[in-house]
């Protein structure tokens, strides 16, 4: 897959869309372990990071924090 443009998604929600040059991963990026894994299987051109809890959804605002903030620290920390 390295030859081609592909996407690899991770989410915390079950991804159904099929395609031939996309990938969904049902985790957490806050998972290091999960993105160890990844980083070591593809080789990424460019990521770009668009998961967030939205404050509106959430009612735990330690979870909304670890999700959006520490979420991506850890995210830029695997690269």
């Amino acid at each position: 897959m390295e030859d081609k443009n592909f996407c690899v998604s991770i989410d915390l929600e079950r991804d159904d869309f099929v395609h031939e040059n996309f990938i969904a991963i049902q985790g957490d990026i806050r998972d290091t372990n999960l993105l160890t894994k990844i980083f070591a299987e593809h080789k990424f051109d460019a990521i770009f990071h668009c998961a967030a809890l939205l404050a509106h959804e959430v009612k735990d605002r330690d979870e909304l924090w670890s999700s959006n903030v520490d979420g991506t620290k850890i995210l830029l920390n695997s690269l």
